[in-house]
């Protein structure tokens, strides 16, 4: 019983946090963008992963496949594969 009334309250209080939160971010950003100054997201992400430089056996057979997928009985579509 008790359970059923302070899980309103405490709905509402969250919510009503939750907004007081936004108002404030808002006027935060708004003053950036005011004084001509970038953003700052609230929450960044992993850095990309570097890439790994391409294999080149990897991209051969990568052009092989395509050969195959775009094969239509001509020569139209294919590329140029270096032998090994």
């Amino acid at each position: 019983m008790l359970f059923e009334c302070l899980l309103p309250l405490l709905a509402a209080l969250t919510a009503g946090a939750g907004a007081v939160l936004c108002y404030r971010q808002g006027l935060r950003d708004g003053q950036r963008v005011a004084r001509h100054k970038p953003l700052e997201p609230l929450v960044q992400g992993p850095a990309p992963a570097p890439k790994a430089p391409e294999d080149p056996t990897r991209a051969r057979c990568d052009a092989l496949l395509q050969n195959i997928d775009a094969y239509d009985g001509t020569g139209l579509g294919q590329r140029e594969v270096s032998a090994v």
